[in-house]
């Protein structure tokens, strides 16, 4: 699941990482993390089943967000 900043260049390679105007979080193997450089292996148990996403436009920022509780996942 991520979310990506409209100037992201969308032609040639994309790196997947925040500095590069993309969050994403990967579900693997039973392993959530977020993908920037190099990967941030996430410790949540349970797994959450349902992520929000928040954008911040102003700030150009992306957040994920377990559904079930409210914490910050990253």
């Amino acid at each position: 699941i991520g979310v990506a900043r409209a100037s992201v260049d969308r032609k040639g390679k994309v790196f997947l990482s925040p500095d590069e105007g993309i969050w994403v979080l990967e579900y693997d193997k039973g392993q959530l993390e977020c993908l920037t450089s190099p990967p941030t292996p996430l410790s949540l148990s349970p797994a959450p089943t349902r992520i929000w996403v928040c954008v911040d436009c102003a700030e150009g920022q992306g957040t994920f967000i377990s559904a079930h509780n409210g914490a910050e996942i990253f």
